[in-house]
């Protein structure tokens, strides 16, 4: 047995004491999430799918300091439906992990088979009436065994059973029934099933803890779910919370805002920049709706003391922030004389700080865009992409560092979604509903991945060169010398052209390779078609009846 601390002993792993990570997630298995978790079972070293399944399981459920976990899993014959144990004595806590894993995405609909979960089941209460049946598991889980009893006899421990998959979650009546069998043993049961572990990156860092003085007095009420503080804080004292270890703005608080900064030409950003720098900036507490924070736990003192939060996120006034950070770059000590109102709402629930964003976003309009901006999917979207060096713009506003080549803005994808795999072409350039009515549905998650993105991606960008070709011939010479001008408008018909031609000759129009092939012909076929109609290209390329001739 290999012990690497006292407070801990693991049976399937040795490391840092285990630290258990809840990981919440949609029901509905989608393409992406698949591929995901694929990528993180690939890259874990053991002897068979199963084993790498529960590698990748426990690395995010518990932070066991990047140890090796390969030989201490309780898996193989006589696991009694228990592949892994830990017992984790700083927080008093045993985990008992059951996990399965399927191996086509068309078998990820399934749910977990609840018999399994009453094969653990019969094993925890063998356990804890202390069954000698137990002495015949296999001999990691006997070991495990033994140590678990002398665990329960010096001290109270709390016991947990976890059901990790990469497919659907338990059905909701059977589910009830375990946790009322399991309830009535104090045993908690825990789910982790494909789109949790697909939503839920490892979260092994340490939290983020900073520390906010107000001025004066603060209000403090308590929630349903949670608690809020409200007050004033100096401008000063506000940047240097907002600023990372080199002293500029830090961009890890804001993930959870709805978009980016949108620069100092918008008329709301002027006037606060404008409000600051002039001799008005002591009424900029009077003239600005200030900064809202959401945290995970917030330690207070009550009077003048500093409050500490953890894991602070800026869901409304990030224009603010970024003007007023800007502002105490180049006028430090005229910051002290303006104050900024700060409000902090201490919440566990991510649903809770989502509605606060979209609720509190009223100083400039909010689109559709930015209202999708923190959803699940794009989140996801820009995780998978950044792993395959390609920068994902999901916020309206954000730049990118990385070439045009590895940069996929989430507006054009939704075009592209639009045009070549729900045959609307007429409606990419002008459509409203993209993250509106239609998002669901054009994002569609059972055939998107990311992949699949980075293959549409170069497709468009293989047209896009010639329509930059063709604006440049615009300028230069007449539409009788240069007969492709009308691909600016018409970029998203000969999308839809190359699908139908791979389609038709057998090809998978999904992957770029046997899409690109067809770039020559669909030009040609539209170009065809185009010159058959006396019109504009403006207005052909807009007509619903263009996709049928």
């Amino acid at each position: 047995m290999q012990y690497l601390r006292r407070d801990q002993r693991l049976f399937m792993i040795s490391g840092a004491p285990a630290r258990l990570v809840s990981i919440k997630g949609r029901v509905e298995p989608s393409l992406l999430d698949w591929t995901a978790v694929e990528e993180e079972i690939r890259k874990q070293e053991a002897q068979n799918r199963e084993g790498a399944f529960l590698l990748f399981a426990l690395r995010h459920l518990f932070d066991f300091g990047g140890t090796s976990t390969r030989h201490w899993l309780t898996d193989g014959g006589n696991d009694r439906g228990i592949d892994a144990v830990v017992i984790d004595d700083f927080s008093k806590r045993i985990h008992f992990i059951n996990a399965k894993c399927v191996r086509a995405f068309e078998k990820s609909s399934r749910n977990f088979p609840s018999a399994e979960v009453d094969k653990s089941i019969t094993f925890l209460d063998e356990l804890i009436h202390k069954s000698r049946s137990l002495r015949n598991c296999n001999n990691e889980l006997a070991e495990a065994v033994e140590e678990i009893w002398e665990c329960l006899e010096r001290d109270y421990y709390s016991l947990h059973l976890h059901i990790c998959s990469n497919q659907s979650p338990l059905v909701d009546n059977e589910r009830e029934r375990l946790k009322l069998v399991l309830g009535s043993k104090k045993i908690s049961l825990e789910e982790h099933h494909l789109q949790a572990f697909a939503d839920g990156s490892p979260r092994i860092l340490r939290a983020d803890t900073r520390r906010l003085e107000f001025v004066g007095e603060k209000i403090e009420r308590m929630l349903a779910k949670g608690r809020t503080i409200t007050g004033y804080v100096s401008c000063t004292e506000a940047a240097r919370f907002l600023s990372g270890s080199t002293g500029s703005l830090d961009p890890s608080l804001f993930h959870g805002n709805i978009r980016s900064f949108l620069g100092t030409r918008t008329s709301i950003n002027r006037e606060i920049a404008r409000t600051l720098f002039s001799r008005d900036r002591a009424l900029f507490e009077c003239l600005n709706n200030g900064i809202k924070l959401v945290c995970e736990r917030m330690l207070t003192a009550g009077g003048v003391h500093p409050v500490h939060l953890t894991n602070p996120q800026v869901v409304n006034g990030l224009q603010t922030a970024h003007v007023l950070h800007a502002f105490c770059e180049t006028e430090r000590q005229k910051g002290a004389e303006a104050y900024v109102l700060v409000h902090i709402t201490e919440t566990s629930d991510s649903g809770l700080a989502n509605k606060i964003a979209l609720a509190t976003n009223s100083q400039q309009r909010i689109g559709t865009r930015d209202l999708r901006a923190n959803d699940p999917l794009q989140l996801k979207l820009e995780r998978e992409l950044g792993k395959r060096g390609y920068r994902y713009l999901r916020k309206q506003g954000e730049t990118s560092k990385v070439p045009a080549a590895q940069t996929i803005d989430a507006l054009k994808l939704g075009q592209i979604l639009l045009a070549y795999c729900k045959d609307l072409p007429e409606k990419a350039k002008t459509s409203n509903a993209i993250f509106g009515e239609q998002y669901e549905d054009i994002f569609d998650q059972r055939m998107l991945s990311a992949d699949t993105v980075i293959s549409l991606h170069s497709l468009y960008r293989q047209i896009e060169d010639r329509k930059q070709l063709a604006k440049v011939a615009q300028r230069k010479i007449s539409r009788e010398e240069y007969g492709e001008e009308w691909i600016i408008e018409g970029i998203y018909h000969v999308l839809f052209a190359i699908k139908f031609l791979c389609q038709g000759s057998g090809y998978n129009h999904l992957v770029f390779d046997e899409a690109k092939r067809f770039i020559d012909d669909a030009i040609e076929v539209i170009n065809g078609c185009f010159n058959k109609e006396n019109t504009s290209a403006y207005r052909f390329f807009r007509l619903v009846g263009t996709r049928a001739v």
